[in-house]
């Protein structure tokens, strides 16, 4: 759709997940340089309120220039990975054919903001490891009759996903996907205006907690 709305001339934004393979990356980007038409991930979570405020502490200075930053998707989704409607419909497959962070979106899109990337810094460098694939199974053979189709499958995906990476200004950016409701969106952010002594995180205030 967004490839078709290019060629027609119309920018566009597209939700979470773009796209599944590098190819199609590079089909977006060749499109929309070919067309000269914008092309957006719809990432919601860069545009939350809290991450708009940090988002402005970094750029009017408050935190220096930054050295590191922590991201994660702290989410147990095993309910709706096996609802028979809705993403359940979707979401579980690509548990069963990838091994890797499946949604770095939510929690890497503001931070990327915040460090600019692709606009004055970019990614260069990332090593990326897993857990092994337990939570499925395990929520399978509690929840799920035995005689339903959802048995025949195999998950590979790992419960727990660490990934390192370095920026092309030698800045580090930690991405973790967690099976956890204990913070949905986790980011820390570290610069050279919050080190004294040791180092010190800023962490996003719970939206629902007067400032």
């Amino acid at each position: 759709m967004a490839i078709a709305s290019m060629n027609n001339g119309k920018h566009c934004g597209v939700e979470v997940p773009a796209v599944n393979t590098l190819k199609e990356c590079w089909d977006i980007v060749n499109t929309s340089e070919k067309t000269q038409r914008h092309c957006m991930i719809m990432e919601n979570c860069c545009y939350g309120s809290s991450e708009m405020m940090v988002l402005n502490m970094v750029r009017e200075g408050l935190l220096g220039d930054l050295l590191h930053a922590e991201c994660a998707y702290d989410h147990d989704l095993r309910e709706l990975l096996f609802s028979n409607e809705g993403e359940g419909l979707w979401r579980r497959f690509p548990h069963q054919k990838r091994n890797g962070n499946l949604y770095p979106t939510h929690g890497l899109g503001p931070v990327a903001f915040y460090l600019d990337i692709n606009r004055n810094d970019r990614f260069d460098y990332m090593v990326s490891m897993s857990s092994p694939s337990l939570g499925l199974d395990e929520w399978r053979a509690a929840k799920v009759p035995k005689d339903d189709p959802k048995w025949k499958e195999k998950y590979v995906c790992g419960d727990v996903n660490t990934s390192l990476i370095r920026t092309a200004k030698s800045r580090s950016l930690k991405l973790f996907s967690l099976p956890d409701d204990t913070d949905f969106l986790f980011l820390p952010l570290m610069g050279m205006r919050t080190i004294d002594g040791r180092p010190r995180t800023l962490q996003t205030p719970n939206p629902e907690e007067p400032c």
